[in-house]
C-alpha cells in the first residue's frame, strides 16, 4: 500500500453505520481482520457502512498532516462499495480542493497479489463530484475476487499542488458483490481471517475432514480451558465456525475453528454459499 508522502498520513475517522451484525452490532467487530492485505494497520482507519443489500467502505485522504489540522479542512473521499451484483469505487470532495486531475480506478484478481484493471475501470476527472454526485466507475460481479480502490494524480489546497497517489485496502467480495465479513472473537482474541484465494476448489464430500459431536465436545472443552480458565461456558447461542470450510478443504483443527454468535455465524455461511 503506497503513501502520499514519505511519512505524511494523518488519522481517517471510523464511523458505523447500519444494520449487519458482524460489522456495526457487536462489540467484537471494532476492525476487520485480514490475513493477507498489504498494509499497515496503524497507518489508516475508515468507515464501515452496512445495510441488507450493500456495503461501503470509505477512507478520508489528507494529503499532508498539516492541512488535516486547519481549522477549515478541505480533502477527498474514496470508496468501495459492493452488493447488488457490482463493485463501485467513487471519490469526491469535501471543502475546496481548488485545480486538480484525478484518476480513480478499480482493481480485481483471485488473489490478494495478483490485481489487475483495465481502461473500462478508470475514469479521470479535473472537476471531481461532491457527496451526493462523486465521480465513480462500476464492474458487474459475476465470481468471487479481490478488489481494491486507487486514486492518482494532483489537487490544489490552500495554494499549493499536492500529488495524491493512495490504494485503499483490498477486500474480498463474492460472487453476488457482497464483502467477506469480519469478527475478532473476545475471549481468544482471535480473527476469522480471509482467505488468500478466490478460486479454492470443492473438496468431494467423501473427501472432507469430519465433524463429529464427539469432535466439536471436545473443542469446546479445549476452548474452555484455554480461553476461560477452565470453567463452563454457555454454548447455547454460540456455534462453532470453521474458518475454511470443509467443502474447501478445511480441516477441524483448533486453528481452523473459532466459536460464533449464531446471528455471525449465519452471515459467514450466508457469504460462502455464494462464494
Amino acid at each position: 500500500m503506497k503513501k502520499f508522502f514519505a511519512g505524511l498520513l494523518a488519522s481517517i475517522m471510523l464511523m458505523s453505520v447500519l444494520f449487519v451484525p458482524a460489522f456495526a452490532a457487536s462489540a467484537n467487530t471494532d476492525t476487520p481482520s485480514f490475513s493477507l492485505m498489504p498494509y499497515n494497520q496503524a497507518e489508516k482507519d475508515y468507515e464501515l457502512q452496512d445495510t441488507a443489500t450493500e456495503d461501503t467502505v470509505t477512507f478520508r485522504i489528507y494529503p499532508d498532516k498539516q492541512q488535516s489540522e486547519r481549522t477549515v479542512a478541505a480533502y477527498i473521499n474514496v470508496s468501495l462499495k459492493g452488493g447488488n451484483k457490482a463493485i463501485t469505487a467513487s471519490v469526491w470532495k469535501v471543502g475546496e480542493i481548488g485545480n486538480h486531475n484525478l484518476t480513480i480506478t478499480l482493481y480485481h484478481g483471485n488473489t490478494p497479489t495478483s490485481l489487475t484493471t483495465n481502461n473500462n475501470l478508470k475514469k479521470t476527472t479535473n472537476n471531481v463530484g461532491t457527496i451526493g454526485n462523486p465521480t465513480s466507475v462500476s464492474s458487474p460481479v459475476t465470481k468471487t475476487q479481490f478488489w481494491k480502490a486507487h486514486v492518482e494524480g494532483y489537487m490544489t489546497l490552500y495554494g499549493e499542488r499536492k500529488n495524491v497517489n493512495y490504494d485503499t485496502y483490498i477486500f474480498l467480495h463474492n460472487k453476488l458483490g457482497n464483502r467477506y465479513p469480519s469478527y475478532t472473537d473476545s475471549r481468544s482474541k482471535k480473527s476469522v481471517t480471509v482467505p488468500e484465494s478466490a478460486v479454492w476448489p470443492v473438496v468431494a464430500a467423501a473427501n472432507r475432514d469430519s465433524w463429529t459431536t464427539s469432535q466439536r465436545t471436545q473443542y469446546r472443552t479445549w476452548y474452555e480451558k484455554t480461553y476461560n480458565h477452565g470453567n463452563s461456558m454457555d454454548w447455547t447461542d454460540i456455534q462453532i465456525h470453521h474458518i475454511k470450510p470443509l467443502k474447501y478443504g478445511g480441516k477441524s483443527v483448533n486453528s481452523n475453528l473459532i466459536p460464533l454468535p449464531k446471528a455471525t455465524h449465519t452471515q459467514f455461511t450466508t457469504w460462502w454459499a455464494q462464494y
